[in-house]
C-alpha cells in the first residue's frame, strides 16, 4: 500500500484527510500574488497544513483506502498500522522522515511539524505555470 499515493489522491479529492493517531492534514489554495516591489507575478498553488492532534478517532481513511484499493478495512487498518509506526520510530531516531514528493515532518520533543516540499505533486499536477 502505498500511503503517500493515497493521501495526496484523498486531499485533492476532498481537500482534508485525519490520519488516525498523528494528525490532520488540510489542503487549501492560494490566489495569484502580485509582488509590490518587483512586480512579479506569482502563480496559483495550494500548500498543506498540518495539524497535530494525538488522540484521533476518525478511521475514515481506512474506508476510503479500502474502496480504493479494492481490500478488506482490516487489513488496510493493518498495514496504516505498520507505516506509522516506522514512520513514528523514524521521527523518534532520526527527528526528520522525509517523504519523498510530498514533504517533511520534523519532531521536537513531543511536538511533530509538517513542511511541505515545493515541487510537491499537488503543485506540479494543478499548475505548473512560471512566475511572470
Amino acid at each position: 500500500m502505498n500511503l503517500i499515493s493515497h493521501i495526496i489522491q484523498i486531499l485533492e479529492n476532498e481537500h482534508v484527510i485525519t490520519l488516525p493517531s498523528l494528525g490532520k492534514f488540510q489542503l487549501t489554495f492560494n490566489s495569484v500574488t502580485i509582488d509590490d516591489t518587483t512586480k512579479k507575478i506569482f502563480p496559483p498553488y495550494y500548500s498543506i497544513v498540518f495539524s497535530q492532534q494525538y488522540d484521533i478517532k476518525n478511521e475514515t481513511i481506512f474506508k476510503k483506502i479500502s474502496s480504493l484499493e479494492s481490500i478488506e478495512e482490516n487489513q488496510v487498518r493493518e498495514e496504516y498500522g505498520l507505516i506509522l509506526s516506522q514512520w513514528k520510530d523514524i521521527l523518534k531516531d532520526k527527528k526528520q522522515l522525509f517523504l519523498e514528493c510530498f514533504g517533511v515532518f520534523t519532531s521536537d520533543k513531543e511536538k511533530i511539524s509538517f513542511k511541505m516540499f515545493e515541487n510537491c505533486i499537488v503543485n506540479f499536477k494543478n499548475f505548473g505555470l512560471p512566475v511572470i
